[in-house]
C-alpha cells in the first residue's frame, strides 16, 4: 500500500500483479482507510494511528478495515513522528513516538498495547532516556541549527516478546538501543538497562500486577 498527499487522485494505492501497477484502493462500500501509519499483524488485523491535539488515537480492525476500535494515548508533547509494530504471536502492538516540549526538547515514548480483545488496551507506557536533548527533525533543520538529527523513532519485537527501541538524550549520544523488560510491581518508576541505556515505565503501580 502507498499513502499519498491530499492532492493525489486517491488517498491510498495498491500495487497489483501481474504487471505491477499502482491502482486506487478502497474498502467495501467505497470507504477510505483511516489516515496515518498502517501495519498488519500475522493474523490479518490492521492497526493505524492518528495525531491531534497532543493525543494519539490507535485504531484496530479485525475485519479487513470495515470497522475500527480505538484507544486514545497521551502523547506528552508535540508529536514529531509515530511508528507502529504489531505481533500476532504475542497479541501486542508497540507504538513508538518522538515528541517535543515547548522548549523543543525531544522525548521518546513506547506504549505497549494488548490486542487480544475486541479493542486495543494500554498495558505499559515507557519513557526512554531523560528527554533533555534538543534535536533536529529534518536535514534542512540540522543544517541550520547544527543540532543532531533524529526524526522517526524505531521499535521492534524480539523473538521472546520483549521490545527494543532507539532513543537519544543529552547523555546517550549518538542514539542508543534500549531493551524493555516487563515491569515488576513497585510504587516508583522502574528502570531497565542494557549497557548504558535505560528506560523508565511511567505510572507503574502495584494494582497493575501481571
Amino acid at each position: 500500500y502507498l499513502r499519498t498527499a491530499t492532492r493525489a487522485k486517491c488517498d491510498t494505492y495498491i500495487l497489483l500483479p501481474p504487471a505491477p501497477q499502482w491502482q486506487c484502493f478502497r474498502l467495501p462500500q467505497g470507504r477510505h482507510l483511516p489516515a496515518g501509519p498502517l501495519v498488519a499483524d500475522g493474523d490479518g488485523r490492521y492497526f493505524t494511528s492518528t495525531v491531534a491535539s497532543h493525543k494519539i488515537t490507535v485504531g484496530m480492525s479485525s475485519d479487513g478495515g470495515r470497522s475500527w476500535e480505538q484507544a486514545a494515548l497521551p502523547a506528552g508533547g508535540e508529536v514529531v513522528n509515530v511508528m507502529l509494530r504489531a505481533s500476532a504471536r504475542y497479541h501486542r502492538l508497540a507504538v513508538a513516538t518522538h515528541v517535543r516540549d515547548a522548549q523543543h526538547r525531544s522525548a521518546f515514548h513506547v506504549e505497549l498495547l494488548d490486542t487480544s480483545g475486541p479493542r486495543p488496551r494500554l498495558l505499559h507506557d515507557y519513557l526512554l532516556g531523560a528527554g533533555d536533548a534538543v534535536l533536529s527533525t529534518s536535514i534542512s533543520e540540522a543544517a541550520k541549527t547544527n543540532n543532531p538529527r533524529f526524526d522517526f523513532p524505531s521499535v521492534a519485537f524480539l523473538p521472546d516478546g520483549r521490545l527494543v527501541a532507539a532513543f537519544t538524550d543529552h547523555q546517550h549520544s549518538p542514539p542508543q538501543m534500549a531493551v524493555l523488560e516487563p515491569p515488576r510491581c513497585q510504587t516508583r518508576p522502574e528502570f531497565f538497562a542494557l549497557g548504558p541505556c535505560a528506560a523508565c515505565e511511567l505510572g507503574n503501580r502495584c494494582n497493575r500486577r501481571r
